[in-house]
């Protein structure tokens, strides 16, 4: 009944209340063993047991405003370093240079993915190259690095296929609005998934969004995407369940406890990569252009990933999850990127465009379709322009690791040293 229920309720808030203060107070020791003082703990307006209230913040933040909003408008009170606690569970953000430089840099062997964020990403990720640690990161490294070589990332007649396929998908709508961000994403996701798979999803065949004013009766008014494809869709609802585990940290299985809604989207992408994963391998023993079988000494200059991969080993499951962890890697962050890019050229100075496409005409000339590496290296303000939109809205905007032992941090403009405990969660 619901005096039980309030009991329960008041049992479980005096626990977290009693975790908490026992391990402010062990840290507050181990910090004056080391010269140093804890990170500031973030406190929320209500001043809930388990800062149940800051979680609950973020989480509302995460669902409806931009990525990291929640902590960037916390940074004019709190400063650049500051501790969520959230049930107790030390999960710190900084956005200070010198902090990040040690634990991407010169700290980088100290700081892990870690448990909370392999396990929550296992399903989606499996153990690819982007939900590892130590032996098994250094493995992924070392079998994907060697083809994303200069002739592997100048290979711009792919880009340019799928490039031209959106602008004809644009000069279709006669002057209609267009959502772009929606355009850059079935770009990328059919440009990323040529260039790795070998496949593409073509998710730029379905139709359009069509926006607002459009007239009432079309299934895709009001600016929501129609399905693109089976994959493009399982693997954005995928990505966003599997955030959100992130997002809501240790806590995650009880939002889980009724069935994991994340299942039915990695089946379908599991479906769709896994019969391409058995082609590679089943081709990878047939003769080349050479007239030689089984030879591959590196990835030819027409491979895929996908072929690459085939040549190093026969493990479906490593292939499948390497596939996946660089699609994740390779899709959302240049749609974002493209995306930013563009918002900035249409609504900052138009110099900015002028200069830029005079730029462009200059170096690779009105009758080229496709530049060279060389020319792309050679157009500096388009470099510039690029710098600066993911300066201004990085694709990656932040990153999660936890550390695995002790340290301090000293403040570069203060000299304060912060102690840092083992098992802390950076964000």
């Amino acid at each position: 009944n619901g005096v039980i229920f309030l009991l329960d309720v008041l049992i479980i808030c005096l626990i977290l209340k009693l975790r908490s203060d026992y391990h402010v107070r062990l840290q507050a020791s181990l910090a004056r063993q080391h010269d140093a003082i804890p990170v500031p703990i973030l406190r929320g307006g209500w001043a809930l047991p388990g800062n149940v209230d800051v979680l609950w913040a973020n989480l509302k933040a995460v669902t409806s405003d931009y990525v990291y909003q929640f902590h960037d408008d916390l940074v004019p009170v709190w400063g650049d370093l500051w501790n969520l606690k959230i049930f107790g569970a030390d999960i710190i953000f900084t956005s200070n240079p010198a902090y990040v430089k040690q634990i991407l840099a010169t700290d980088f062997s100290m700081w892990i993915k870690g448990d909370d964020f392999i396990v929550p990403m296992k399903d989606l990720l499996g153990d690819g190259v982007f939900n590892s640690d130590g032996a098994m990161w250094k493995f992924h490294r070392s079998v994907t690095r060697p083809f994303f070589a200069k002739d592997r990332v100048s290979d711009f007649e792919t880009f340019e296929k799928h490039s031209e396929e959106a602008i004809i998908k644009i000069k279709g709508r006669n002057g209609e609005p267009v959502d772009f961000q929606d355009i850059a994403g079935r770009f990328t996701m059919d440009s990323a998934t040529s260039f790795l798979f070998g496949k593409s999803v073509d998710s730029m065949s379905a139709p359009l969004a069509l926006p607002y004013t459009a007239k009432s009766g079309h299934s895709t008014v009001g600016g929501s995407s129609p399905t693109a494809t089976p994959f493009s869709t399982a693997f954005k609802s995928a990505l966003e369940g599997y955030s959100f585990r992130l997002a809501i940290g240790k806590m995650w299985p009880l939002w889980e406890i009724m069935g994991d809604k994340n299942k039915v989207n990695v089946k379908l992408l599991h479906e769709f990569v896994d019969p391409i994963v058995e082609r590679g391998l089943s081709n990878k023993n047939q003769p080349c252009s050479t007239g030689r079988t089984g030879e591959v000494d590196g990835p030819k200059e027409s491979a895929t990933l996908l072929d690459h991969l085939v040549s190093v080993t026969d493990d479906k499951t490593v292939i499948r999850d390497e596939l996946l962890n660089l699609l994740l890697a390779g899709r959302d962050t240049t749609a974002h990127a493209i995306t930013a890019v563009m918002y900035f050229l249409v609504t900052e100075d138009p110099q900015i465009m002028t200069t830029l496409r005079k730029e462009i005409l200059d170096v690779v000339g009105s009758g080229m379709t496709v530049p060279t590496f060389d020319q792309i290296k050679e157009m500096k303000y388009l470099r510039a322009v690029a710098n600066e939109t993911l300066r201004l809205l990085p694709s990656v905007p932040g990153n999660l690791r936890s550390s695995v032992e002790d340290s301090v941090w000293t403040d570069p403009s203060t000299g304060v040293r912060y102690f840092i405990p083992k098992n802390t969660r950076w964000i």
